[in-house]
C-alpha cells in the first residue's frame, strides 16, 4: 500500500499542474471593499458621483456629483479623514445659472496652492444653440468663510460644448481639456485656457475634429507627454468607425498638428474609448476601450507601442467578457502602482444576478507577466447594494496600498458611495 501510494504522487502532480495551466488568464482574488462614504443623506448632499476622486497632501479626497446639491444640479464635495471614518462636506452646490450645472464624468484637479478646477456639461451662458448653456470651466478657492467659485470660461458653442473628461495642466499653469461636442462642426474641440497676470483666463481652441470620411469626432478628454504632445481618444468614427487615438504636436506657426495614431477595429481590441490616457516612463501610452453593442464588445485594455518607423504597434492586454472578469471600463483612467501593475474598474461584468442582469462592475488588476503578456486579478465585486455600490469610476491609490474611489449607485441611500479597497 505504501509503494502504490508513492507511485501515485508524479500522477497527482502533473494532475495539479493540469489544472493550473488551464485555469483562465483572469483570476479572481477579492480583497476587502468597504463603504467609506454613502451620497444622499440630506437634502444638500450630493447624487451621482461619476467620476473619480484626487487626494492632497492631508490625504484629503475631492470629487463631484453630478446631480443634487442645493439646486440638485451637482456638487464639488471633500472627504476628510477622522479619528471615527470619514466627514465628507459639500465645497460647492452648481445652480444651473451662469455657475454652470451637471459635472457629468468630469471631476476636479489640484494646483500647488490647493485650488480645485474642473468643467460642467452644462449651465453658463445660454444661446440658442445651448439653451441651458453649454458648460463652464470653474475654478474653487478656499477662502475664510468657504469656497468661491470663479467662472474661467464658459463655452459658447463655437468654441466647445459639454465638457466631460476632465482638465490637464501643463508646467507653465496653462489647462487643457476637451469637449465632445460643439466646435465649428459641432463635433467637439481640443482646448486651451491660458491665465493672464491679472486673474483672466483666455480660451483658445487648438483643434476642432473635421466631419470628413474615416474622420474621428467626438473626444474625450487629453493628456500630455513630457516634451508637451497632447494625446486623446476620440470616441467614434477612425478608419473603422469604432474610434481613435489621437496625437497633437505644436507647430512653427504657433498651432497644433493632429494626426491619429490608431484606430480601433472592434473585436478582441473593441472600441469606443472613453478613458484618458496613462503614460509609463518608456513612453507607451495605456487605456480603455468601453466596448458596446455593434461589434465592440464588452471593452478591452489596450497599449501602444511606439516603433523604430514612427508609428505605433496596439497591443491587447485584456479582452473583457462581461461576465466575472468585468466589462465596459469605467470613464476615469488606469494607474500604475511602483511594480508597474495596472489598476482600473469596469461599470458592468461580475456578478450577474445584479444590476439587471448586466452586473454592477469590478476593481481589476493586471500584473505584467515573464512572457509578455498581461494576468488579470479581480479584487473586488460590486453588487449594487447598501454594502458595496455599483459602477465604479476609477480608483486612486495611497502610499500603503489603499485602493480609493466612487461608484455611481447603491450606498445606504442608493445615491452612490465613496468605496476603499484594503490589499
Amino acid at each position: 500500500m505504501k509503494r502504490n501510494r508513492v507511485s501515485h504522487i508524479p500522477f497527482i502532480v502533473c494532475t495539479i499542474l493540469a489544472i493550473i495551466t488551464l485555469l483562465p488568464s483572469s483570476s479572481r482574488a477579492q480583497a476587502t471593499g468597504t463603504v467609506i462614504y454613502s451620497f444622499g443623506s440630506g437634502s444638500t448632499d450630493g447624487i451621482g458621483p461619476h467620476a473619480g476622486l484626487v487626494s492632497d497632501a492631508a490625504h484629503n479626497f475631492y470629487g463631484t456629483t453630478d446631480f443634487g446639491g442645493a439646486a440638485g444640479k451637482g456638487t464639488v464635495f471633500q472627504l476628510t479623514p477622522t479619528a471615527t471614518g470619514w466627514t465628507e462636506t459639500v465645497l460647492y452646490s452648481f445652480t444651473g445659472g451662469a455657475d454652470g450645472a451637471n459635472p457629468n464624468f468630469a471631476g476636479v484637479i489640484l494646483d500647488k496652492a490647493g485650488n480645485l478646477y474642473g468643467t460642467t456639461y452644462y449651465g453658463g451662458t445660454p444661446s440658442a444653440a445651448c439653451t441651458i448653456g453649454c458648460g463652464v470651466v470653474f475654478e474653487l478657492s478656499p477662502t475664510s468663510s468657504g469656497w468661491q467659485e470663479t467662472v474661467l470660461h464658459a463655452f459658447n458653442n463655437n468654441d466647445g460644448a459639454a465638457a466631460s473628461g476632465g482638465l490637464i495642466f501643463d508646467p507653465a499653469g496653462n489647462l487643457y481639456g476637451a469637449t465632445g461636442l460643439g466646435g465649428p462642426n459641432t463635433t467637439g474641440v481640443i482646448f486651451k485656457l491660458t491665465p493672464s497676470s491679472a486673474g483672466t483666463w483666455t480660451e483658445s481652441v487648438l483643434y476642432d475634429f473635421p466631419v470628413t470620411p474615416k474622420s474621428s469626432v467626438n473626444p474625450w478628454s487629453v493628456a500630455m507627454d513630457s516634451t508637451g504632445n497632447l494625446y486623446g481618444t476620440a470616441v467614434i468614427g477612425g478608419a473603422y468607425g469604432f474610434g481613435s487615438v489621437f496625437k497633437l504636436v505644436p507647430n512653427s506657426t504657433g498651432g497644433w498638428t493632429k494626426s491619429t495614431i490608431h484606430s480601433f477595429i472592434g473585436g478582441k481590441e473593441s472600441g469606443f474609448s472613453r478613458t484618458r490616457l496613462t503614460f509609463d516612463s518608456a513612453g507607451n501610452i495605456y487605456g480603455m476601450t468601453s466596448g458596446q453593442p455593434g461589434g465592440a464588445g464588452s471593452g478591452a485594455v489596450f497599449k501602444l507601442v511606439p516603433t523604430s518607423a514612427g508609428g505605433w504597434k496596439s497591443v491587447v492586454l485584456h479582452t473583457f467578457t462581461g461576465g466575472k472578469d468585468g466589462g465596459n471600463p469605467s470613464y476615469d483612467q488606469l494607474i500604475f502602482d511602483s511594480a508597474g501593475n495596472l489598476y482600473g474598474t469596469t461599470l458592468r461584468g461580475g456578478n450577474l444576478n445584479t444590476c439587471s442582469g448586466y452586473g454592477c462592475g469590478v476593481v481589476f488588476k493586471l500584473t505584467p507577466t515573464a512572457n509578455g503578456e498581461w494576468r488579470e486579478t479581480v479584487l473586488h465585486t460590486f453588487f449594487g447594494n447598501r454594502k458595496t455600490g455599483g459602477n465604479p469610476n476609477g480608483v486612486i491609490m495611497d502610499t500603503t496600498g489603499i485602493l480609493r474611489g466612487t461608484a455611481d449607485v447603491g450606498g445606504a441611500n442608493g445615491a452612490g458611495v465613496v468605496f476603499q479597497i484594503t490589499p
